[in-house]
């Protein structure tokens, strides 16, 4: 099984039970893992948001077009 098919069938066991708010409409995988070294976590393995958010833009915001249309 391929990490689509595992994510979605986990999504689709999971979202049932979640309030409308806290369901997972879209995602995206990337082959790259998040780490320290590519700027993307702090030393403690927190989410650097903001160079997330430069790093995945165009993923982003194909998956806003996608759901708008």
């Amino acid at each position: 099984m391929s990490h689509p098919e595992q994510a979605d069938k986990a999504l689709a066991q999971v979202n049932p039970s979640l309030p409308h708010y806290k369901r997972i409409h879209a995602y995206h995988i990337d082959k790259a893992p998040l780490t320290i070294e590519s700027g993307l976590l702090t030393a403690n393995g927190k989410l650097k948001r903001d160079a997330i958010s430069q790093t995945f833009a165009t993923e982003f915001e194909k998956i806003y077009l996608s759901k708008k249309g």
